[in-house]
């Protein structure tokens, strides 16, 4: 690095060796500097960084968007060390590189120092407190990762300032300090350090009455606010200034705390909660109940096993801690408490009141371990000691809250599992080492413990319990195992018999449920992602206000979890509960869960035809897990009426949406359809057929609408509107234009068609397209009449393709019309999330610039198009794309990338055959490529491309963009 110096207490700003500003200028190459340097070294992964750049909205292709960035950041900052390191970035910056961790080594340093030389410690601290320029991370506060630091390093500020008017006082000069104190206390009213270093600094200045009223004003203030008393120091230095005598200075606690019962020791190590142990470490110094919830095994009492070792110092007179585990009911909640405390019963004395009697005046904290079965008695006693005491801190654990006026909730959530370094695959690294020293996190083992850790949901308990199992099986045996059965999950500590096994640990929480409880837990157990009260409403056939009041319960106990105003079941409590459900019951669920998923997708495909956002196609997208099994329920139970009219509801969403999976389930469908008869197994087959065309493969595409063809001869139907269409498409794939527009005519006329601006837009835009390719007369009226009597009307992806099919056929005679219309196109396509349109239609703007001789601009399009069609596995149309990059390889003089292509997109079976211009341009592309190559080379080089694969090809056209713009 050189001498590269990052400065963060500000707005992100980046000087040289020489100390030139070489701060980058773009918003996000700014903030992802800003979070690779929060993140100290460490590797960030592409996925984090892209929720980092675009927290609200991720754009299309938003990885090679991150990768661009990156290497825009190299450009500007020559010297910068930023490696890719699978599975993303790291920055690596040397020692004192970074001016917040200058900032606080030296405060560190100061504050250790003042005593001996608070002169120096005096000069360090103002050339610490100079490197500030405004709020720490200023680049990342909407950030919570970004928050949270930002917020220590302020808090760190406040202590450097506090350390800086103690050695003004250390040095004789209060007086002089006094101004800068009351701006601070002004500042910050209801911290105590500066108060007091105020009212010593009044009484150096001969103010004594002044000191007192600063008490007395203090004193009021927390009252009313906050409802509590000074701490007991500020009291007696209270006293002494009534009494005349001098304030001495705060002086740090000395010797061991003083503790009834020992802390429990950790016995392992710590992973994966250093960002929340920090966070509470912070709150538990102000709060006086801090709740940690969390569902069983998610690692509550480890983490504040571990807060209690981390904090223990700056409770003088103590921490005790009380394990609830053991206790039957609320009654014996205060002898608990009592024995935890060391206190002993006095007659006439409640239990609780003689608690509340020794700890009164003790600044202490008191840990309330696993609370959730004794809430009542735990309530009772939190609020007697809140109430009967002055600074005593209460810390609990629970699968639900205590419902105590003061407490502050703290989520603990599981752990972060994408990712091979994540907290979740350090966690199992760590446990499974310890239980088989032969267990390495290798190339071999990393990606099944990524999967394992994620199958888990993060889940400690049961990754520890995992982890434990490698002393008896391979890591491959316990992966099956889970596959079948939570049951795998056993064998933890001996000593916490609801531990012992994942099954164990639910068990306790199950069982806490009455009947109607647990019947609503298992109808979300059948939802595989989120779901609403009406969801499990409708499958548990229930009045849905009853369910949503239940669902709350379930929240509060931990065991349902709420995200974004919708609810989740982590997966292995849907496994546990699977397996407690009898087969009745569980096929009861299941179908009315496929019943329930069925109606929500088709209410999202109604939705697309008028939606102007992304709405309906994100709403179908977060149900692909439930549509799965869905589809697994029907195949289960032979039930072809469920398989059709899933598969008929999903044509829309997954057609536009690229979702080609969901389309090949037609074919299944269409077969149980078809054995019973089904109408809908004709439009089943035709649905599977596209599916088949966006995946390049023409002949299966026909071998399906045989069958379509056939089960509608079979049924004395005529042929559908799917039928129809789908045909029409393969006709065009062949390059039959006349039998095509023949075909989507004939389909436009349909019922089906006729008043649905969505069948209007995308068959009518392609119908004026395979006009435009035949040089049809009509193409141009038909794609006006699009935009005149559809588009006004429809929704987002409808107009899209209005606007796709009336620039299209002006590529040749009226191009910058034409580009007008793709970027509205597109634009429109973005907003519904029809990403099939926006990548023809982006196809079209790319052939645009290159044959304009926008080189720039068409790679620009293409850096985008390539991954969007990768990601969407849609061959037929990215092997189509891919003609125009051939075109435009070849123009630059990039011969063999060129040739490479050329053989891509003309082999037998490459997803689209050469019709229209394209034929002519290809044959010109082969001729120039001839000519500059040779006959042999050329055919060398043809054979090569004709067996890549759509990845290859696409390496291939990236390494060339690569080389233009280089």
């Amino acid at each position: 690095m050189n001498g590269i110096a990052v400065e963060v207490l500000g707005p992100l700003r980046v000087r040289d060796a020489a100390g030139g500003d070489v701060t980058p200028r773009g918003r996000l190459q700014r903030r992802l500097l800003a979070f690779l340097t929060l993140r100290g070294g460490a590797v960030v992964s592409v996925d984090q960084l892209t929720e980092v750049l675009w927290p609200d909205r991720l754009p299309t292709g938003a990885a090679s968007l991150v990768h661009s960035h990156i290497f825009r950041l190299r450009q500007h900052i020559p010297d910068i060390e930023l490696d890719a390191t699978p599975p993303g970035y790291v920055l690596r910056l040397p020692e004192g590189a970074v001016d917040a961790a200058r900032f606080e080594r030296a405060v560190a340093r100061a504050a250790a120092e003042r005593a001996g030389d608070p002169e120096g410690a005096l000069g360090a601290l103002d050339g610490a407190l100079g490197s500030w320029r405004g709020e720490a991370f200023e680049d990342l506060v909407d950030l919570d990762a970004g928050r949270i630091e930002a917020e220590r390093l302020e808090e760190l500020r406040l202590r450097a300032l506090e350390e800086r008017f103690a050695a003004l006082l250390d040095l004789g000069r209060g007086a002089a300090a006094v101004a800068d104190l009351e701006a601070l206390v002004a500042r910050e009213p209801l911290r105590e350090r500066p108060r007091e270093l105020l009212m010593d600094a009044l009484v150096a200045s001969g103010r004594r009455a002044d000191a007192l009223r600063v008490y007395d004003a203090y004193r009021r203030q927390l009252a009313e606010e906050l409802g509590v008393e000074p701490s007991a120091h500020l009291r007696s230095a209270h006293e002494r200034l009534l009494h005349g005598d001098p304030v001495p200075q705060q002086q740090p606690a000395t010797g061991a705390p003083v503790m009834a019962r020992p802390l429990p020791r950790p016995v392992s190590s710590f992973v994966g909660r250093e960002q929340l142990l920090g966070v509470l470490a912070e709150h538990v110094q102000h709060e006086r109940l801090i709740t940690l919830v969390g569902p069983g095994g998610i690692g509550k009492t480890r983490l504040v096993t571990e807060l209690c070792h981390l904090v223990v110092d700056s409770f003088p007179d103590g921490a005790r801690f009380c394990d609830l585990t053991a206790v039957v009911d609320d009654d014996g909640v205060p002898a608990a408490v009592a024995a935890a405390v060391g206190v002993e019963d006095r007659p006439g004395v409640s239990t609780i009141e003689r608690v509340a009697e020794v700890v009164r005046h003790e600044r202490s904290l008191l840990v309330l371990d696993n609370c959730e079965h004794v809430l009542d008695g735990v309530a009772c006693v939190a609020d007697v000691l809140l109430r009967s005491t002055e600074r005593l801190v209460l810390l609990a654990t629970s699968r639900e809250r205590i419902a105590v006026d003061g407490e502050r909730l703290f989520p603990v959530d599981p752990l972060g599992a994408s990712g091979e370094e994540s907290p979740a695959v350090l966690l199992f690294a760590d446990r499974a080492t310890a239980a088989s020293p032969s267990f390495a996190l290798d190339d071999r083992t990393r990606p099944l413990v990524v999967d394992l850790c994620q199958r888990l949901d993060g889940l400690p308990l049961a990754i520890e319990l995992a982890a434990s199992r490698l002393a008896s099986l391979s890591l491959e045996e316990v992966i099956a195992g889970l596959a079948h059965s939570t049951a795998v999950l056993r064998g933890g500590p001996r000593a916490v018999p609801r531990h012992r096994s994942l099954d164990a640990a639910l068990t306790w929480s199950h069982r806490m449920l009455d009947a109607d409880d647990q019947l609503v837990l298992a109808a979300a157990a059948t939802f595989a992602g989120p779901f609403d009260g009406e969801d499990v409403a409708a499958v548990a056939d229930r009045d849905a206000s009853d369910v949503r009041d239940r669902l709350a319960d379930l929240v509060e106990r931990s065991l349902v979890h709420r995200d974004d105003g919708r609810f989740r079941l982590l997966q292995v409590v849907r496994s546990f509960l699977a397996e407690r459900s009898d087969d009745r019951q569980r096929g009861d669920l299941a179908r009315r869960h496929a019943d329930r998923i069925a109606a929500r997708v088709s209410a999202a495909s109604a939705a697309l035809r008028t939606a102007h956002d992304d709405a309906p196609m994100q709403a179908v997208r977060a149900l692909v897990p439930d549509l799965r099994q869905a589809m697994a329920t029907a195949s289960a139970r032979r039930d072809p009426d469920l398989a059709v009219r899933i598969v008929v509801a999903i044509r829309d969403p997954a057609m536009h949406g690229m979702l080609p999976e969901l389309m090949a389930w037609g074919e299944a469908a269409g077969d149980l359809g078809a054995a019973a008869g089904h109408p809908l197994a004709v439009d089943a087959y035709a649905v599977a057929a596209l599916g088949a065309w966006k995946a390049g493969d023409l002949e299966r595409m026909g071998h399906l609408l045989d069958r379509a063809e056939e089960a509608a001869a079979d049924l004395g139907l005529a042929p559908t509107y799917e039928l129809i269409g789908a045909r029409a498409t393969e006709s065009l794939a062949h390059g039959a234009l006349a039998d095509a527009v023949e075909g989507f005519r004939a389909g436009l006329r349909l019922d089906d068609a006729v008043g649905d601006p969505l069948r209007q837009g995308e068959d009518g835009a392609t119908l004026a397209i395979a006009e435009s390719y035949a040089h049809a007369p009509g193409a141009v009226a038909d794609a006006e009449r699009l935009l005149d009597d559809v588009a006004p009307g429809a929704g987002a992806i409808a107009a899209a393709w209005c606007w796709y099919g009336a620039g299209e056929v002006l590529l040749d005679d009226d191009p910058p019309e034409a580009r007008r219309r793709l970027r509205r196109a597109v634009e429109l396509a973005r907003a519904g999330g029809g990403q099939l349109v926006e990548g023809v239609a982006g196809a079209s703007l790319a052939s645009l610039d290159a044959r304009a001789g926008d080189v720039p601009a068409a790679v620009g399009h293409y850096r985008w198009l390539l991954p969007l069609w990768l990601r969407a596995g849609v061959r037929s149309p990215f092997r189509t794309m891919l003609r125009t990059v051939t075109e435009l390889l070849c123009g630059q003089g990039l011969d063999d990338q060129a040739a490479l292509l050329l053989g891509a997109v003309t082999a037998p079976g490459a997803g689209h055959e050469v019709v229209g211009d394209d034929v002519d341009r290809l044959a010109a592309v082969r001729a120039e490529l001839e000519q500059r190559l040779g006959p042999g080379r050329l055919a060398e080089l043809l054979a090569e491309g004709a067996a890549l694969d759509d990845a290859a090809a696409a390496g291939v056209a990236t390494a060339a963009f690569d080389r233009i713009e280089g």
